[in-house]
């Protein structure tokens, strides 16, 4: 089952036929589908030095970080530099 092509196939018909309708033909549940289409949505290809420092650091510290200790740490960062 490739995600790409049901979303395609999904909006080609969209107006024609129900979601719901559509993916029934594929053995897709609704949650399944959105879920693919987000986070294809969600798929930035060119992301922001500021971004990739953030991802770094909240993958650095297992995600136990709040977005206030993650600010702090990364102006602490700045002001070294």
């Amino acid at each position: 089952m490739v995600p790409e092509l049901i979303i395609q196939i999904v909006d080609e018909y969209r107006g024609a036929i129900q979601v719901k309708d559509i993916l029934s033909l594929f053995d897709v549940p609704k949650s399944t589908y959105y879920k693919w289409k987000k986070t294809k949505q969600d798929e930035k290809p060119n992301k922001s030095q500021l971004e990739i420092e953030i991802i770094e650091l909240v993958k650095k510290t297992n995600y136990t970080y709040g977005y206030r200790k993650i600010t702090g740490q990364i102006n602490k960062t700045k002001k070294i530099n």
